[in-house]
């Protein structure tokens, strides 16, 4: 399985570095996914984080930290950051022993063309007792949010980034595009495209119950939202213990 997603990461990389107040960044995005394992009652054990966000900075001690689907330029930016990790290179993601906790947000399951369930069974296997994933509600899409995500701006004391997601839909098949990110200020990079599906709550609750989860949770009371655009998305977990 390839998996697409990897290519995001420098994306959000670089909207990190253009933050001005990281040490709140990381903090703020630290005390969200808390708050989730919190609520599953998970407070210790290991955790996989698929894809860079800034919450991988955080202090996670004593659990053990992995991740996985980032490209060597994320890897050498936590390395340099001296965050202690074990990292899952692409080919390894389907040849490693479960986590305890898998983390895979910024829309990861929509990543896709043609294998959602796959993801989600993968995700399942990996995952010992929890996965938690993150996308918007598609079933009640505005319209205007079809084509753009809510675009950002970053700011610095010395410069800007602007980020703006485009999504380009097929016109023949439905519920299928190809999303890209553009980057303009202090850089100019366009990362994608990426072959993208949407994902619904009730169809992520099918295939993680036919997966064996015992528990699905949309968190109503938290959101998340990525460093590229200003699109809320909807913290969702899955149980299986």
């Amino acid at each position: 399985m390839d998996f697409e997603f990897t290519g995001i990461s420098p994306a959000i990389l670089s909207a990190y570095n253009a933050y001005q107040r990281k040490e709140d960044l990381v903090e703020r995005k630290y005390q969200l996914l808390k708050s989730v394992l919190d609520a599953n009652n998970n407070d210790n054990g290991s955790i996989l984080f698929l894809g860079f966000d800034p919450w991988i900075l955080a202090d996670w001690s004593p659990r053990n930290i992995f991740v996985g689907l980032i490209t060597d330029e994320v890897a050498a930016f936590l390395d340099d950051n001296n965050v202690f990790y074990t990292r899952l290179y692409d080919d390894e993601i389907h040849n490693t022993i479960p986590f305890d906790v898998v983390v895979a947000a910024d829309e990861f399951l929509t990543y896709a063309d043609n294998n959602q369930r796959d993801l989600v069974d993968l995700l399942s296997e990996l995952a010992n007792e929890l996965f938690v994933t993150t996308f918007r509600d598609y079933k009640n899409l505005p319209p205007q949010s079809r084509d753009f995500s809510l675009p950002t701006v970053i700011k610095n004391d010395e410069s800007f980034s602007v980020f703006v997601e485009y999504h380009n839909y097929e016109y023949k098949v439905k519920n299928r595009w190809t999303s890209y990110i553009y980057e303009n200020g202090n850089a100019i990079n366009t990362y994608g495209g990426f072959k993208r599906q949407p994902m619904f709550f009730k169809q992520l609750a099918k295939f993680a119950y036919d997966a064996g989860a015992t528990n699905f949770t949309i968190h109503r009371d938290l959101m998340f939202k990525s460093l590229v655009k200003k699109s809320y998305e909807h913290i969702i977990s899955v149980s299986f213990k």
